[in-house]
């Protein structure tokens, strides 16, 4: 099974006007539940946060673009001392929070998408490489 991209942007163009509010929610929830992960992030930068994420966003149909922007940060992650076992962590608070502010729009498939997606990220970043196509 593929990633639906047409719903992952459809929505996320729905969070998109709650960004900071979600950020905001994003790490209080990560913070509250994983509170060994508070030293990784020097200072909660939202904006760094939500650019990262538009440009995912906006280029998961370009595998060739957004796989190399992994890495990059990838690299940003192993300076700053992220380890394997804090992406699903991350991933985790990422999908509780999208679920807390997706409203009426948020469905078990939405939600299915989204943890594909955030699962396909940690494994490109953790060079566990897969084709988006084959990801399911």
């Amino acid at each position: 099974m593929s990633l639906n991209v047409d719903l992952l942007e459809n929505s996320f163009r729905l969070f998109s006007p709650h960004k900071k509010s979600m950020v905001k929610a994003f790490y209080d929830r990560l913070y509250t539940t994983y509170p060994e992960i508070r030293g990784l992030f020097k200072n909660d930068d939202s904006s760094s946060l939500i650019n990262s994420f538009e440009f995912v966003v906006e280029h998961l149909r370009q595998e060739d673009v957004l796989v190399p922007y992994l890495k990059k940060l990838r690299d940003q992650h192993v300076r700053d001392n992220v380890r394997q076992e804090d992406y699903p962590k991350v991933g985790q608070a990422l999908l509780d929070t999208f679920e807390e502010f997706g409203g009426e729009i948020w469905s078990m498939q939405l939600k299915k998408e989204w943890q594909v997606c955030f699962e396909w990220i940690g494994q490109v970043i953790c060079e566990k490489q897969k084709s988006l196509s084959a990801v399911s």
